[in-house]
């Protein structure tokens, strides 16, 4: 049955399959974002990761996914964008129900910085546990690099890292946020990028 939503999608036009995830994506993760069903939880800081200073100027690296996310999706071309958007929809679809079932929430600092202003308006300091962000970055990348080229792949590498970093240089998410979510990018990069049983 997967392989055959698989193959359906695999013939929708690139631009739609891309506006399709951006409105999936974005529709569920501002609902469990806001409707919180069971307690908000805190997480145990490690690596001495509470000693990391705010670093304002990154939340600009921050929002940069916004932009990376739709461009490796127009690099990546059909029928490969179909099983990368289906696997990616399990990645996603497997994070939000950890963010229903167990939330996490991060202590934001107070600032009056107007990137993090914004950002804290439109996302409240929950779904941390995984990172979406440090997921969808490392896992659009790791496709790149199987699927198109290991040269754009490694650029979109070094993206992903630097959005890594942000998210913890603007406290968005925990380093355990961080450790999950580039566990889950592998594991749904692989099974986007596997060979397919004839």
């Amino acid at each position: 049955m997967l392989r055959k939503i698989t193959e359906r999608i695999e013939k929708i036009p690139q631009l739609h399959i891309i506006i399709l995830a951006h409105a999936l994506y974005y529709t569920a993760y501002f609902l469990t974002n806001h409707l919180k069903i069971f307690k908000l939880h805190m997480l145990p800081f490690i690596f001495s990761e509470e000693n990391i200073p705010l670093v304002e100027w990154t939340a600009a690296v921050y929002l940069s996914a916004t932009v990376m996310a739709p461009l490796a999706m127009f690099l990546i071309k059909q029928p490969q964008l179909g099983r990368v958007f289906v696997a990616g929809a399990g990645m996603v679809a497997f994070a939000m129900a950890a963010f229903v079932a167990y939330p996490i929430a991060y202590p934001r600092p107070i600032t009056d910085n107007f990137l993090l202003q914004l950002l804290h308006t439109t996302d409240t300091p929950s779904n941390c546990f995984p990172s979406l962000h440090v997921a969808a970055c490392f896992f659009l990348s790791a496709c790149l690099w199987r699927m198109r080229s290991k040269r754009i792949g490694l650029i979109f590498f070094v993206w992903s890292a630097a959005i890594t970093v942000s998210t913890l240089t603007t406290k968005q998410h925990y380093v355990l946020d961080i450790l999950t979510g580039a566990l889950l990018a592998g594991i749904f990069a692989w099974l986007a990028t596997r060979k397919q049983k004839s």
